[in-house]
């Protein structure tokens, strides 16, 4: 099983990787791809691979059974925004306000992070609270974002977010390495 680690907007690499020599990881067999995705609000109580009733999460209890996983993952505060915006920037919410608005999201990523690494980046999620309005967008190289027929209504397209993601990762997963951001407002 893989292993992950959480902490700061730092791309980890093996020896002699650094700012100043930045590996070119789109050749680089032994990086690894990194796909992230976020069920906003699906609490892991409510996985078969949980505890929860057996049946309930087939599909995802599987590709779980070979992802890595955070058995103590706690949202930075609770609502979207706030606690994407944490995700991608290491940063506490507190912190977020004094740092600014979107200029500094878009500087300090972990997408810029992996971009700078030489990852390819991309998105999909379905509008709201982790749309280009708020920043997100920001250091991807696309970011495909569904907005429905009322941009104040957030809901939810996990099917077609999730194929065209699947789509694109078709594509691309044997040229190059990257980093594919997935998230869906449906278990909502």
């Amino acid at each position: 099983v893989p292993s992950a680690m959480w902490g700061s907007v730092l791309l980890l690499g093996p020896p002699g990787r650094g700012d100043a020599n930045r590996m070119n990881v789109r050749a680089d067999v032994s990086a690894p791809n990194v796909i992230l995705f976020s069920l906003d609000t699906l609490g892991a109580a409510y996985l078969s691979s949980n505890g929860h009733v057996p049946g309930t999460s087939p599909r995802l209890d599987a590709f779980l059974a070979s992802a890595s996983t955070f058995d103590r993952a706690i949202s930075q505060f609770p609502n979207t925004l706030a606690s994407h915006s944490s995700m991608f920037m290491s940063q506490y919410p507190i912190r977020q306000r004094q740092m600014g608005e979107k200029q500094e999201f878009a500087r300090l990523t972990l997408v810029n992070e992996l971009a700078n690494a030489g990852y390819v980046t991309r998105g999909f999620t379905e509008n709201g609270f982790v749309g280009w309005p708020f920043g997100f967008a920001a250091g991807f190289d696309g970011y495909d974002e569904f907005v429905g027929s009322n941009p104040t209504v957030f809901d939810g397209k996990a099917k077609s977010t999730f194929l065209r993601a699947l789509d694109w990762l078709r594509q691309e997963r044997n040229n190059s390495r990257f980093f594919l951001f997935v998230h869906t407002y449906e278990v909502h």
